[in-house]
C-alpha cells in the first residue's frame, strides 16, 4: 500500500468513521481538487452504497463546498440529476462523500459514434441545457448562483489575466508593446461589454463533455460549483465548441438550429443570436487556452496543453468570418500566436 493510500485510510476513519476495502485514484478535472473511488468494507454498506467518491478540497475552501451543496439543491429542484451528497467534512483538508456516478462521461460515450448517434445524443443534452437555463427570479434568490454574475470586470480579468498573461506572455513568449496592448484591450472590452448586456440566465460555466456522466441511461451533471448568472450562449458554446470533442461544422449548425427552434426568444433574430455566439466563442476559448497554460505552469498538468490547438481553431474560424475582428486577427498573427498553435498537434 502506498504512503498516500495509508494516509487516506486514516483520513476516512477520522473524518467519516468509515473503513475502505479498496481505494482507486481518479483522474480528476482541470482543478486542484482530487477524487478517489472508495470501495467500502462490508459493515458500512448498510449506510452507504458499496462504492462512493471521496472529493478532497484543500485549503479549507468553505465557499467551494457551500456552492456545490447549495447549487446541488437548486438543480435537484429543477429535476436535473446531480451526484448525491452523503456527507461533508470541513477542516484544513475538507472533503465530500459523493455518489459514484461511474466512469462513462459524455466524451467517452461519443468516441467512435457516427454522426446520427452524435446528433441524437446532443439533442438530448441540449434539452437538458434548455431545462437548466432558467431566468433570474425572486424564488431562486436563496441559491448562490443567482447572487453572482458575469460582468465586464470578470470577462476582462479572464482576457487579461488568463489568455494574455499565461498564453500570450508566458506560453508564446510574445512581446507586447503598449500600442498592441491597447488594441487588444479595445477588443476585450468590446466583447465584454456586449456579453455583459445579457446576464439574467443561470450559467453552469463549464457545460462540456467531461462534465456530463451517463449512468443508467441518465445524464448526471458535474462541476457546477462556479455557476452564476450570465448569457445563455455561454453554456451552448461550451457544449458545441468543446475543446475536448470535435464535431463536424454541419452537425454543429444543425444542433444550433435545434436549440433555436426549441427556445422562443431568438427564433425571430437568428442573426443577432449568431453574432453573440461568435463573441462568446472568442471569450470562452481564450479563457480555456489561458486555463490550460495556467494548469501547466502552476500545477504541472501538462496534459491540457494538447487541447490548445482545437480551442484556437474555434477562435480563428470566428476571426476569419467576421470583418469586425480583422484587426484583432492581424494583431494575434503579428505576435506569433497562430504560428505557435499551428505547429502543435491537434488531439
Amino acid at each position: 500500500m502506498r504512503k498516500d493510500e495509508i494516509k487516506l485510510h486514516s483520513f476516512l476513519i477520522k473524518a467519516f468513521n468509515i473503513k475502505a476495502e479498496a481505494i482507486e485514484k481518479l483522474s480528476g478535472d482541470a482543478s486542484t481538487r482530487k477524487y478517489w473511488r472508495i470501495k467500502l468494507s462490508e459493515k458500512f454498506k448498510s449506510k452507504y452504497p458499496s462504492t462512493i467518491i471521496l472529493a478532497l478540497i484543500e485549503n479549507n475552501n468553505d465557499e467551494t463546498i457551500y456552492s456545490f451543496c447549495n447549487i446541488s439543491k437548486f438543480l435537484s429542484m429543477l429535476g436535473i440529476n446531480v451526484p448525491k451528497i452523503y456527507c461533508v467534512y470541513k477542516n484544513k483538508l475538507s472533503a465530500l462523500l459523493l455518489e459514484d456516478c461511474g466512469n462513462l462521461t459524455l466524451l467517452e460515450y461519443l468516441k467512435g459514434k457516427n454522426n446520427k448517434i452524435v446528433f441524437e445524443t446532443y439533442t438530448k443534452v441540449i434539452d437538458l441545457l434548455i431545462k437548466l437555463q432558467v431566468e433570474k427570479n425572486n424564488k431562486y434568490c436563496k441559491y448562490i448562483a443567482f447572487k453572482r454574475a458575469f460582468d465586464i470586470e470578470k470577462y476582462m480579468w479572464e482576457f487579461e489575466e488568463l489568455f494574455q498573461k499565461y498564453f500570450i506572455n508566458k506560453f508564446c513568449s510574445s512581446k507586447i508593446t503598449k500600442k498592441i496592448n491597447d488594441e487588444l484591450k479595445k477588443y476585450y472590452l468590446k466583447i465584454s461589454s456586449t456579453l455583459n448586456e445579457y446576464k439574467n440566465i443561470f450559467v453552469h460555466r463549464d457545460f462540456q463533455s467531461k462534465n456530463l456522466m451517463i449512468k443508467n441511461d441518465k445524464y448526471i451533471l458535474l462541476d457546477y460549483q462556479d455557476a452564476r448568472l450570465g448569457i445563455l450562449h455561454y453554456d451552448l458554446v461550451s457544449l458545441l465548441y468543446d475543446s475536448y470533442f470535435i464535431m463536424e461544422d454541419n452537425l454543429r449548425n444543425k444542433l444550433i438550429d435545434y436549440y433555436i427552434s426549441n427556445t422562443d426568444k431568438w427564433k425571430s433574430n437568428q442573426m443577432e443570436f449568431m453574432k453573440l455566439i461568435d463573441y462568446t466563442i472568442i471569450q470562452r476559448k481564450m479563457h480555456d487556452i489561458g486555463i490550460f497554460v495556467r494548469l501547466k505552469e502552476e500545477f504541472g498538468k501538462e496534459n491540457y496543453i494538447k487541447f490548445i490547438p482545437t480551442s484556437m481553431n474555434y477562435i480563428i474560424s470566428v476571426l476569419n468570418r467576421n470583418k469586425e475582428f480583422s484587426q484583432l486577427k492581424a494583431i494575434l498573427s503579428d505576435i506569433g500566436v497562430f504560428d505557435i498553435t499551428r505547429g502543435m498537434i491537434i488531439q
